[in-house]
């Protein structure tokens, strides 16, 4: 588990334990607004999850991810965090991502609001990463 700090702006978070690893994002305040963190997904998950989560549960994710389901022809679809109830990204494998390869990039947008952007590899019938704890 880490918890990031505002000083680790810009930097990158790798997801490498294949048996899983949580990021908690600072919390969202006027202060931090402008903060960025990216993350990408160095091996597969095989155990467990992949989470990125908010540090504060009133703030909350918005924006979408590209999903690309890697072993149907690399079929892309979008699914959306509604920026008013999912505090967290998680990437359990198969149908909600967690393979090689996928980028996510938080952006802070105001005191209440994480902006998600990304592109993550699943297998399976997509589901979304997206959920309220």
């Amino acid at each position: 588990s880490v918890a990031l700090t505002a000083l680790q702006s810009g930097g990158v978070g790798v997801f490498d334990k294949t048996d899983g690893a949580l990021f908690t994002l600072p919390e969202a305040t006027a202060s931090t607004v402008g903060l960025y963190y990216d993350f990408v997904v160095q091996a597969s998950i095989a155990s467990g999850s992949y989470k990125i989560i908010t540090g504060n549960a009133a703030d909350f994710m918005v924006g979408s991810v590209f999903m690309d389901d890697s072993d149907t022809g690399l079929a892309t679809t979008a699914q959306a965090a509604n920026g008013t109830t999912h505090v967290a990204l998680t990437m359990a494998g198969t149908t909600t991502g967690g393979l090689a390869g996928a980028f996510i990039r938080m952006t802070c947008l105001s005191a209440t609001q994480w902006l998600v952007q990304g592109h993550i590899l699943h297998t399976g019938n997509v589901a979304t990463p997206f959920a309220t704890s």
